[in-house]
């Protein structure tokens, strides 16, 4: 559990700067530099990425397939635009009392023949061996009692026609 709050602040803190992270936008050199920009200013990709879809974790549970138990992660995705999406990556935070105790990348591609079409919701499940995880984060999980949470941080888009929203 020592290792477990440093770890959790600085994966909480690099979703923060990935949700709240301000992209420069090139000066002219006969401008003075500015202050920080206003929040109804934020990173162009990010609100372009929230207005092009919607990413919700439904349900989480545990199974088992042999003898080897997983974390089941179901995700309901919204495509808002008006074009296919053949790819989507994001960052789920699952939180406990307001603190981030893991981190899992979430890179979802979809087939080429078959991506999310457009106005279209899909539902994914995720699954995570229990075992590649510690101790402490197992028995999280394993414990039906305790109000976890999660918080995603979005990361790519892309389209089927080769566009991308990326953040950064």
């Amino acid at each position: 559990m020592n290792m477990l709050k440093p770890i959790a602040v600085v994966l909480l803190s690099s979703l923060i700067a990935v949700n709240s992270f301000a992209v420069e936008q090139p000066q002219k050199a006969a401008q003075p530099q500015t202050k920080a920009q206003p929040a109804a200013q934020q990173d162009k990709n990010l609100v372009a990425f929230n207005r092009n879809v919607s990413i919700k974790l439904v349900q989480r549970g545990i199974g088992k397939d042999g003898d080897t138990e997983y974390l089941i992660s179901t995700y309901e995705i919204e495509n808002k635009s008006k074009k296919k999406i053949q790819a989507i990556h994001w960052v789920t935070g699952y939180t406990l009392n307001n603190q981030v105790f893991l981190s899992q990348p979430m890179p979802v591609n979809f087939n080429k023949d078959t991506p999310l079409k457009a106005k279209a919701k899909e539902s994914i499940n995720v699954y995570a061996p229990l075992h590649e995880m510690n101790e402490e984060v197992r028995n999280v999980f394993l414990n039906p009692e305790l109000p976890i949470g999660a918080l995603i941080g979005a990361q790519l888009i892309q389209f089927s026609d080769g566009k991308k929203i990326e953040v950064k």
